[in-house]
């Protein structure tokens, strides 16, 4: 029991994480002001900078226009993402849909993975958290995984430039 060849990971690869990627949260966005047209800034990440304008798009709807350089081929890539506003109590809570093609999921924050060039939804990337590649039988590696976190990690988000007031 337990040979050479016994088990079955063979060509298994792991999933990306989603503290791995570049991560686009709407949330500080929608407090900051940003979803009125014509808002434009610019997005932070370790390494890497996009651009971004609220545009109308079809129907009516507001769109998320990023503009950014490719850091490894060095080509311009454009992504619009929908934005919907739904209305939540007195306030409006705002989704995007994942720009993606097949998908159109409604979400409230999407990420770029290491080696990707477009922001989607967890789903569509095949993302998973890192807590859940953790065995339920080994508690002392989830207490390893939460004092790393705590020590270490510090979150791939943006810096968000003011809105310009025009």
């Amino acid at each position: 029991m337990g040979g050479k060849g016994s088990t079955r990971w063979r060509g298994h690869c792991k999933m990306v994480l989603v503290e791995d990627c570049h991560t686009l949260e709407l949330a500080p966005l929608a407090r900051a002001g940003a979803f009125r047209a014509g808002a434009t800034g610019i997005f932070r990440w370790p390494g890497s900078a996009a651009a971004y304008a609220v545009v109308p798009g079809p129907g009516g709807c507001l769109q998320l226009v990023l503009s950014s350089r490719d850091p490894r081929t060095g080509r311009d890539v454009r992504q619009a993402i929908p934005l919907e506003a739904v209305p939540h109590g007195s306030k409006v809570r705002w989704w995007a849909r994942c720009p993606l093609p097949g998908c159109g999921a409604r979400c409230g924050m999407l990420y770029r993975p290491p080696g990707a060039e477009l922001f989607g939804c967890r789903q569509c990337h095949r993302l998973t958290y890192a807590s859940r590649q953790l065995h339920a039988r080994r508690p002392s590696a989830q207490r390893r995984l939460r004092l790393s976190f705590a020590r270490f990690w510090r979150p791939l988000t943006y810096q968000c430039v003011e809105p310009d007031p025009g």
